[in-house]
């Protein structure tokens, strides 16, 4: 890509020196609920937004403010823009490629590309993109990476650019809130006015009138390991198809507690999780709906950003105030990290 900065340092924090946790507990405990935060933790921030596995034990942790915390096993390493090829602190979406690469959506800094070696960044003053403040990336099943800006959606093959607005194309907002591709070639767009759907140059804009979906800000479009698709709205609830039609669950005809969703996920019992912007976290469990906030559990904050279920069924839940929550209902398992635990 168009002269890409290059960078290579990196500052990393041995375990030896700093504890991450102050709980020491077993490969099979009981506990159903750990919280970490700056005061307990290691963690930079305790605004987190997004949390992507690479391996069973090794994560990274993007936050609001401060960069990004890698846990490796036993391991820890803290990336900003002051000790790294990072652009910005403000870490909004990562993302892992087929040759583990990680793409980093920054919010003001561009997308930032890392090898585990060195740094590059793809910004206005090196390429096409529009501006940057980068909400979300996607990768498409042909490996084109979408890139959602704040003002239009951008498609990046190779070397060639093509930017999708308003003004040039059906897109109904130019701020693009989220996206997602799934295997069918189809890329769902969330925009502050409405759900877009794209493949292959046609477009299919959501409506109450062709889907019975409002036409309002989406926040999160989510994809569950069998390529089923949830879209959550800003202030109204969320969505997803079942034959052939959109099932759509808000306050008004449901016992879900908040209509402000930020992220749907699904675990391997097929429950619905969906965490909300102040209610806590909510699973639909056998026909009804299990609400954890602050003051019925130890969930950290009530203001979630992100979680992922990893495939010992722990909950990694980011939230915007409170830090990092892991949360089991059959009580934690961290017996796949060296020291039983995740630094």
């Amino acid at each position: 890509m168009n002269s890409i900065k290059i960078f290579i340092t990196q500052f990393i924090i041995p375990l030896n020196i700093i504890l991450f946790f102050l709980f020491l507990y077993s490969c099979d405990s009981n506990i159903e609920w750990l919280t970490f935060d700056k005061s307990n933790s290691i963690l930079p921030s305790n605004a987190i937004h997004k949390i992507t596995f690479e391996r069973d034990n090794k994560i990274w942790i993007g936050t609001f403010d401060n960069g990004i915390l890698l846990i490796d096993n036993d391991n820890t390493i803290i990336y900003n823009s002051q000790n790294s090829g990072l652009p910005n602190n403000k870490v909004y979406d990562i993302l892992i490629d087929k040759n583990n690469n990680k793409w980093v959506a920054t919010f003001g800094g561009g997308v930032a590309k890392f090898d585990d070696k060195k740094w590059s960044v793809i910004d206005t003053s090196n390429s096409k993109l529009p501006n940057n403040w980068i909400n979300n990336l996607t990768f498409d099943n042909k490996d084109n990476l979408w890139v959602g800006t704040i003002n239009g959606l951008v498609k990046i093959e190779h070397e060639n650019y093509t930017i999708f607005t308003s003004k040039n194309s059906p897109l109904p907002h130019n701020k693009i809130t989220s996206i997602a591709a799934d295997t069918l070639g189809n890329i769902w767009i969330g925009t502050l006015k409405g759900l877009a759907k794209y493949n292959s140059g046609k477009w299919t804009l959501f409506n109450e009138e062709n889907s019975g979906l409002p036409a309002v800000s989406v926040y999160t479009i989510d994809l569950d390991k069998q390529h089923n698709i949830f879209i959550g709205f800003k202030e109204e609830g969320f969505a997803y198809p079942k034959n052939d039609q959109w099932v759509y669950i808000n306050k008004s005809n449901s016992e879900i507690v908040s209509n402000r969703i930020r992220t749907i996920k699904r675990d391997s019992e097929q429950r619905i999780i969906v965490g909300t912007f102040g209610s806590g976290m909510l699973i639909y469990d056998k026909n009804s709906w299990i609400n954890y906030n602050s003051n019925n559990s130890q969930l950290a904050d009530n203001y979630v950003r992100d979680i992922v279920i990893d495939k010992f069924g722990n909950m990694w839940i980011g939230t915007l105030n409170g830090g990092l929550s892991i949360f089991n209902e059959n009580g934690v398992k961290l017996s796949h990290f060296k020291n039983k635990k995740p630094l």
